[in-house]
């Protein structure tokens, strides 16, 4: 479906989406207002009904969209994506995430201006404008080795595809999915691929998308054990000196430490988890099969 088949694809949204429908369409919702109209949506759809199919049927969508599928796994989604693209820059917006008004016309300006960077992180906020992480850098820098870990988010990412598509697009053995050894991290190992490859990144603190305010110990313990060693992984993959480990497992038990005070054990059990996944994650070598990047 389009209202914009004439008009030059300039950035290329890819949502890997499974199970939400209502979040998706605020999602898209955003999108339909942006002050930009030379985009298009590639929707890869993950479900196993035809939700999408209906919502989109429903919803008429002002500009160009594009329904995909592939098989469950985030990254698997955003690789099909990546090789239906059109655009010269390219998002990954969560399918529970929404865009600001001129998010899309500050995003193509950005790159206009910085020809000699290749990717851009932004902040994500909820609805009040709050961060939704404590995370982020505190001003604008440079992407390297350590900036990548606390700047770098999926939802608000953005890449020329020209770099994607050379370093390979994402691990598809990492990242959320049934079939993924690493259930995180694949945006930040993406990141450190491309500089590997001497593509250069910004944060840029004055940007950001909006997304759900997730607390800690709001999620399960598989979920922050899961996370954990993704992060664990990630650092042993791209060979992070054991002193960044300790200080990545330090924190959450300082975490800990601030639950007992609230008497939280949802948050100390949650905090506890992530602890002992980043170990595991970084010391079970069973994890570092390198599965081949699909391009």
């Amino acid at each position: 479906m389009s209202m914009n088949d004439c008009t030059k694809i300039e950035i290329s949204l890819i949502v890997a989406t499974a199970g939400r429908v209502d979040e998706l369409q605020k999602l898209l919702a955003s999108i339909a207002r942006q002050t930009r109209t030379d985009f298009e949506l590639i929707i890869v759809d993950q479900n196993t009904d035809d939700r999408i199919e209906q919502l989109l049927k429903r919803l008429q969508l002002p500009f160009t969209c594009v329904h995909a599928s592939s098989a469950l796994g985030a990254s698997k989604a955003r690789n099909v994506g990546i090789k239906q693209a059109q655009g010269n820059i390219l998002g990954f917006p969560d399918d529970d995430c929404w865009y600001p008004l001129t998010m899309l016309a500050q995003v193509k300006e950005w790159f206009d201006r910085n020809s000699h960077y290749d990717f851009l992180c932004c902040s994500a906020q909820d609805e009040n404008h709050n961060e939704v992480a404590a995370r982020w850098p505190s001003r604008s820098v440079d992407i390297d080795r350590a900036t990548v870990l606390r700047a770098c988010n999926c939802s608000s990412l953005f890449i020329r595809r020209t770099a994607a598509v050379q370093t390979g697009g994402f691990d598809e053995s990492m990242g959320p999915g049934p079939e993924t050894t690493v259930k995180a991290t694949e945006e930040n190992d993406f990141a450190l691929r491309l500089m590997a490859g001497s593509y250069r990144g910004r944060f840029e603190k004055s940007l950001h998308i909006f997304h759900p305010r997730k607390e800690a110990g709001s999620g399960t313990t598989d979920r922050a054990l899961n996370y954990g060693i993704g992060f664990g992984f990630l650092l042993r993959k791209h060979d992070y000196p054991i002193y960044t480990l300790a200080y990545h497992v330090i924190r959450p038990l300082g975490g800990i430490v601030r639950a007992f005070s609230r008497a939280s054990l949802k948050e100390v059990r949650f905090y506890w988890k992530s602890a002992i996944g980043r170990l595991i994650g970084y010391i079970n070598t069973n994890t570092l099969k390198k599965t081949p990047i699909q391009s």
